[in-house]
């Protein structure tokens, strides 16, 4: 959405500068531009800037399934590995638990150091 934003803040920045930058008399019209080629001229331009922000997300969200996935299998082996070492299903639900609880815990401190800085 703010890629969005951005490309037609430049469109229209542009056609401002366009605008005022010319120091000849307007065409008999007594405008510069016309307003039908310019709402057109926009409405691509905020497409365009949808699609790529549209384009952006989905490349994220792929990278973050990647990660995921091998997040996942990093978590499946440990599992394998500490069962061959004689650990029940429970202890290790509760051992990953209780990791994950203390990595909650980390980060919100990193955030309150962050808000008092």
């Amino acid at each position: 959405y703010n890629a969005l934003e951005q490309a037609s803040f430049e469109r229209e920045a542009a056609a401002r500068s366009e605008r005022s930058s010319s120091t000849a008399a307007p065409p008999s019209g007594g405008k510069w531009y016309d307003e039908g080629q310019l709402d057109v001229q926009i409405a691509t331009a905020k497409e365009e800037a949808a699609n790529a922000a549209r384009a952006e997300a989905e490349e994220e969200m792929g990278d973050l399934l990647v990660c995921l996935g091998q997040e996942e299998a990093k978590v499946e082996r440990l599992r394998e590995a500490l069962a061959e070492r004689g650990m029940t299903e429970e202890q290790i639900d509760e051992m990953l638990c209780d990791i994950g609880a203390d990595e909650e815990e980390e980060d919100d401190e990193e955030d309150d150091e962050e808000e008092e800085s």
